[in-house]
């Protein structure tokens, strides 16, 4: 079975900004912790409102965004570089 050419380096990103914020200063690492994915997924699907949470309708906005931007650069650059 083949390896997975996205496999290795989505796990590498994760892990290392995950260290990242974690070395960081405790108030701007429960900033920006609330935009990672897994936050977000909690504030989604949880039944109540928790105070270092997006809002569920704000999660999903930035959850699209992260799907909707490399959808947008993976369109745009081979256009541009063609050119």
């Amino acid at each position: 079975m083949p390896r997975s050419r996205c496999a290795r380096p989505c796990a590498t990103c994760h892990g290392v900004g995950a260290i990242v914020i974690r070395a960081l200063p405790t108030p701007l690492a429960n900033e920006i912790e609330k935009f990672t994915p897994g936050h977000i997924g909690v504030a989604v699907v949880s039944l109540h409102m928790v105070r270092e949470t997006l809002a569920p309708w704000t999660g999903l906005l930035v959850l699209l965004g992260y799907a909707v931007l490399p959808l947008v650069i993976g369109g745009v650059l081979p256009v541009r570089r063609d050119a």
